[in-house]
């Protein structure tokens, strides 16, 4: 039985496990952790959401890489018998929402001492990565891989973490400033690399024609650096921030009433909000007003300054709002 199989067999099991598959999928999603992680930095505590969002931008720019260097295709763009109850337009190995599940979702186990949560923890990766084969968007093997690299990539960061950090309250605040902006140009600069030494590899019509007839006449990008330029845009930014602000006050403030923490996440997702949509209408105005293209190099480059905007923010600008409002308790900080 080969992969695509697979995938047709498992989808024949019905349409009633669409909204299940959806709703475990959707657990798995960038968008979701960045909704959790900030509740996590500003409600919970700081470091835990930092090692959280750190991660993510770890695993989603690796799984970049490998997405960029396999350039392998989805189910749906190659077999007219899959449905396609998700769009994607990336290459398909390894499977990003299974890599994120098993490193966050597994730095998760390693956080809670309750067997039965990390046993549920455990449970939910799986089922992520269920979820893709059965929305037509991954093989069986790409889900495989993709827990693979997740679990590789949590091991390194629990074993380097500790190393990494001692290292790192040695340097002073411009010492570390200079290797935030390095690290995130860096980003960049691997995944453009791998996109250059494939620049002459053209994705087969083929693919495009089946994936087309699923999807209708979006644009196949598989190679796009959007995503990289966002996740460099946010590593700046986040890590920028928390870096200042912790030489400025020497640690974060913390705790606070219920009333508290409910207020500031919400004047913080608030703030997330003005700024992704805010900076995203204004941009595109501009972009339009130039007549360029979302792929050109300005478009990038409001792209990432957005980005570190919305990165400083939650880690430097909500925290400072935070405590000129008096959200945090008169012990904090």
């Amino acid at each position: 039985m080969n992969q695509v199989t697979w995938v047709v067999a498992f989808q024949n099991l019905g349409s009633w496990l669409n909204p299940w598959m959806t709703f475990f999928s959707t657990l798995g999603t960038e968008q979701f952790y960045m909704l959790v992680m900030p509740l996590i930095f500003w409600c919970i505590d700081a470091g835990i959401g930092l090692r959280f969002a750190l991660l993510l931008l770890l695993s989603g720019a690796f799984n970049t890489y490998f997405k960029f260097l396999f350039h392998a295709p989805r189910p749906f763009w190659v077999d007219p018998r899959v449905q396609a109850w998700a769009v994607e337009t990336s290459f398909g190995i390894p499977s990003g929402h299974a890599q994120n599940a098993a490193s966050l979702w597994g730095f998760g186990t390693t956080l809670v001492k309750s067997k039965s949560l990390k046993w549920l923890m455990g449970l939910v990766i799986i089922l992520i990565g269920l979820s893709r084969v059965y929305l037509g968007v991954h093989f069986v093997g790409d889900v495989v891989v993709g827990w693979l690299i997740g679990a590789v990539l949590l091991v390194g960061f629990l074993w380097l973490e500790p190393r990494i950090l001692r290292w790192w309250q040695r340097l002073r605040l411009g010492t570390q400033l200079f290797w935030v902006v390095l690290s995130s140009g860096l980003i960049l600069v691997l995944g453009w690399s791998i996109t250059f030494v494939n620049r002459s590899w053209v994705i087969p019509s083929e693919w495009v024609a089946v994936a087309q007839s699923k999807i209708g006449l979006i644009r196949l990008e598989p190679f796009s650096l959007s995503g990289l330029v966002t996740i460099a845009g946010t590593w700046l930014g986040a890590l920028g921030g928390w870096v200042i602000l912790t030489h400025h006050w020497q640690g974060y403030p913390k705790g606070g009433t219920m009333i508290q923490r409910t207020l500031r996440y919400a004047l913080g997702i608030a703030g997330i909000g003005l700024f992704y949509i805010g900076l995203g209408l204004i941009f595109d105005q501009f972009l339009a007003s130039l007549g360029v293209s979302e792929g050109s190099f300005i478009a990038m480059g409001l792209r990432y300054l957005r980005y570190v905007i919305i990165g400083a923010w939650v880690t430097a600008g909500a925290p400072w709002v935070f405590k000129i409002l008096g959200l945090y308790s008169s012990k904090g900080g």
